[in-house]
């Protein structure tokens, strides 16, 4: 597959963010800033997270912390597919973990939850995700 390269650039509370999406193989060198990730149930639901501090859900994910270690091979990361049979009762860590609360959404209310899904690169992104997962928890 071609690679298709989308990009938006999205205004936030924090700044403008560009957002790119490249559409097929992974591209060698790409430097990655943050990974999110869609995460569907065998329910079909959405999983979504809120942080501390914060009144929105987002994308469980996140950026690299200044204490992280570095990984050489940063494809380990990027479209990696895992299952989790039973997630159980989310509970709050007492250190102050920055997750502070878990929902699972009906996918198509993911619009209501994610402001950048209704941009190209947003919707793209979900279609492509929606495309390749609703074949593996059929």
């Amino acid at each position: 597959m071609n690679n298709k390269i989308l990009k938006d650039v999205v205004k936030t509370k924090e700044g403008e963010i560009t957002f790119t999406w490249y559409s097929g193989k992974i591209i060698e060198g790409l430097k990655v800033h943050m990974v999110y990730g869609f995460c569907l149930n065998k329910k079909g639901k959405i999983v979504l997270v809120r942080d501390k501090d914060e009144k929105r859900f987002t994308l469980p994910g996140g950026k690299i912390e200044n204490n992280d270690s570095k990984i050489t091979d940063h494809h380990q990361q990027v479209r990696y597919l895992c299952s989790i049979e039973n997630p159980g009762d989310f509970i709050l860590e007492k250190d102050g973990f920055e997750t502070v609360e878990r929902i699972f959404i009906d996918p198509a209310k993911l619009p209501d939850y994610i402001d950048w899904i209704n941009y190209p690169t947003g919707k793209v992104q979900f279609e492509e995700f929606l495309d390749r997962n609703t074949k593996i928890i059929s």
